[in-house]
C-alpha cells in the first residue's frame, strides 16, 4: 500500500509539473529532486559493529549446497567470504522501500544522469519487463546510487 502512494505521489508530481504555468513552480532540479526524495520513506540505522563473512563450516555446507543445485560455482567462490572479521559502520539512512524506476527516472532527467544500464552496457529501460514505473529500479551503480541519496 505504501508503495502504492508513492507511486501515486510521483506521478502527481508529473502530472503537476505537466500541466502547471512555468512561473507557478520551482523548475530547479534540486527541488523537483527534493520532492522525490521526501516522498520516500527513510529509516535511521545507528552506528555500531557486525560481523562479516563466513566459517569453514559455512562456506563447506553452502558449496556442498550449490553442488545439489548444479550451480557452476567452485569452492574458491566462497573461500572470498573468509575470514569472518568485525566491521564498524557510522549511522546512515535506507529507504524501508525500494527505488522505482518513477522515482529513479525524475532524478535522471533532472541531473542528466545516465540511464541504467546493464553489465553489457545494454539500457535496461529499453526491456519492456524492467522499465514499468513501480516495480525497483535495477542497473545503477553505487556512484548513481550515492548520488541519488
Amino acid at each position: 500500500l505504501r508503495r502504492y502512494f508513492c507511486f501515486v505521489g510521483v506521478c502527481w508530481l508529473l502530472l503537476v509539473s505537466l500541466f502547471c504555468d512555468a512561473d507557478q513552480i520551482e523548475t530547479s532540479p534540486s527541488s523537483a529532486i527534493r520532492s522525490v526524495l521526501d516522498m520516500i520513506e527513510w529509516i535511521g540505522i545507528s552506528d555500531g559493529e557486525f560481523i562479516m563473512g563466513s566459517t569453514e563450516e559455512h562456506i563447506e555446507n553452502f558449496y556442498q549446497e550449490s553442488k545439489l543445485r548444479s550451480s557452476m560455482l567452485e569452492r574458491p567462490s566462497f573461500e572470498a567470504e573468509t575470514p569472518q572479521h568485525k566491521v564498524y559502520l557510522s549511522a546512515y539512512q535506507i529507504s524501508r522501500h525500494e527505488i522505482t524506476n518513477a522515482q529513479y527516472r525524475v532524478f535522471i532527467n533532472q541531473t542528466k544522469r545516465p540511464k541504467p544500464r546493464g553489465y553489457k552496457g545494454e539500457d535496461i529501460w529499453a526491456n519492456s519487463i524492467l522499465n514499468v514505473d513501480n516495480q525497483p529500479v535495477v542497473g545503477v551503480t553505487w556512484f548513481d546510487a550515492y548520488a541519488f541519496a
